[in-house]
């Protein structure tokens, strides 16, 4: 795979911006890209103490992201984005020959940026940014990636520099949220448009309201394990409440535009009228088993026994396997536009 490393895995340093250019991938070699990993409880992390550890970065990771990508995009409506992105990235003025840039920051494992290059395949530069080699896919033409500490020393690029930032997944991987909005600002050019996806670690009834924990014990127990390792380590959880503020106290966007997308986890309970949600639930099913078993390397991590990460695991696969339960989590997004 070829990627454009800014910067070295550990001791990363701001580099100046390649601007508005295409500029030459480097190819990191198998051997070269182990030295952006460390591995805990038999999977693979990013390497280096700036990084938290909550879900690895290794293939089985990678292919359940890929399968949540295509479910949530069914979710969607068949869409890879939201918002009005074809109004920014299609010129309305057949005269605008300006080639416009898109940034996908932590691209893991490159399904979003690759079907979007299809979609717009000519005129539009996509830039995938991430802290370690994680794509799955070689890249088509209209495709870069680049890898280097961006959390900790911002989008390596001028200001203005892109037409899209989009963001999906980042809330267990990013410490300071706001600051990373500030960074969005930076390289949005007025009139571009940031969008954010997430994913709420929270069950729900059927109503949309908070579910009690007995309904379903253990995907509360194991949430709340979960939730416990990784605010130890500094991650907000709840950043999905709070992303809507936190844009505005930025300042220099437009009102954000938040949408809740409720789904199930499996949902033989739905009517047939209802096919494409229970599409999405049974693939939401099948994906929130992977993705206990994702979570037992920071479960280990913050003192449980192999035994009880286990016994959490097993609590939250049998909920999952109950046809008696009916519980919907929450996809949120939301966009922006740079002012």
């Amino acid at each position: 795979m070829s990627y454009r490393p800014i910067s070295p895995p550990v001791t990363p340093t701001r580099t100046p911006s390649p601007g508005a250019t295409d500029y030459s991938f480097t190819t990191i070699h198998s051997s070269e890209a182990d030295a952006y990993f460390r591995e805990e409880g038999g999977r693979r992390f990013p390497a280096g103490s700036d990084h938290p550890v909550t879900l690895p970065m290794d293939t089985s990771e990678k292919n359940r992201l890929n399968d949540l990508h295509l479910t949530l995009k069914t979710l969607l409506g068949g869409r890879n984005w939201f918002g009005p992105l074809d109004r920014v990235l299609i010129p309305s003025n057949p005269s605008d020959r300006r080639r416009r840039r898109v940034l996908d920051v932590y691209s893991t494992p490159g399904i979003w940026i690759q079907e979007m290059s299809v979609e717009f395949p000519t005129g539009v530069k996509f830039v995938g940014v991430d802290v370690a080699p994680s794509v799955l896919y070689r890249p088509a033409d209209n495709i870069s990636f680049e890898i280097y500490n961006f959390p900790r020393q911002g989008f390596s690029c001028e200001d203005q520099a892109y037409d899209a930032v989009h963001a999906r997944g980042i809330t267990m991987q990013i410490r300071d949220i706001p600051r990373l909005l500030e960074e969005v600002k930076r390289v949005l050019r007025p009139g571009g448009i940031f969008m954010f996806g997430e994913i709420e670690l929270a069950c729900y009834d059927t109503n949309g309201r908070s579910s009690a924990p007995e309904t379903t014990p253990g995907i509360g127990a194991l949430y709340a394990a979960f939730r416990r390792a990784v605010e130890a380590q500094r991650i907000d959880l709840d950043a999905v409440k709070a992303i809507d503020s936190w844009i505005e106290n930025v300042g220099g966007f437009s009102k954000p535009v938040h949408e809740t997308h409720l789904f199930p986890l499996g949902g033989q309970w739905l009517s047939p009228s209802q096919a494409t949600l229970k599409d999405v639930g049974r693939g939401m099913h099948t994906n929130f088993l992977k993705l206990g078993e994702s979570m037992k390397p920071v479960l280990m991590r913050s003192g449980m026994t192999q035994a009880q990460v286990d016994a959490i695991v097993d609590a939250q696969q049998r909920d999952l396997h109950n046809p008696s339960v009916r519980v919907l989590h929450k996809y949120h997004t939301v966009w922006a536009i740079r002012e």
